[in-house]
């Protein structure tokens, strides 16, 4: 697998498509896609303290101050950008790609149903808010008539 640093246009996050084309740069260098494919997380370390030399390997050349896009990663930076390595080195560039966009359109619904639901939740309260104050005015009004 040899995958271009520059295929990533379809992640709108500018730090994430960097740290994703900074990734395969590393893997290409390294001749690590294999390796990668092959790889089974341990689940008490995951990529972020894992110990294995091969990872430290690719860590380094992520950091590689030659690398076209140089990165200096956090471990959530980085335990995160090898878990979407690991899903291309496993599954494909493609279906990455399918992914990737399928759940930042999941995302971009829930943030509008989320943002829809508020909105229709304040006008709620502004309207019954509304009719209680009338009705308070009516009541209030036929009370001092009755007085």
């Amino acid at each position: 697998m040899n995958y271009s640093y520059s295929t990533f246009d379809f992640i709108p996050c500018d730090m994430t498509r960097k740290c994703m084309q900074n990734g395969c740069w590393a893997l290409d260098q390294t001749n690590m896609w294999d390796w990668l494919r092959a790889y089974e997380v341990d689940p008490t370390k995951g990529f972020m303290f894992s110990t294995n030399p091969e990872i430290y390997m690719i860590g380094n050349m992520m950091e590689n101050l030659d690398a076209p896009i140089s990165m200096s990663h956090s471990g959530a930076s980085f335990a995160l950008t090898m878990r979407d390595l690991s899903y291309i080195a496993k599954n494909g560039f493609e279906a990455y790609n399918k992914l990737f966009i399928i759940n930042h359109e999941e995302e971009n619904n829930e943030l509008f149903i989320t943002n829809h639901e508020e909105e229709n939740n304040e006008l709620f309260i502004t309207n019954h808010e509304e009719e209680n104050n009338e009705q308070f005015i009516t009541n209030h009004e036929e009370e001092n008539n009755i007085l």
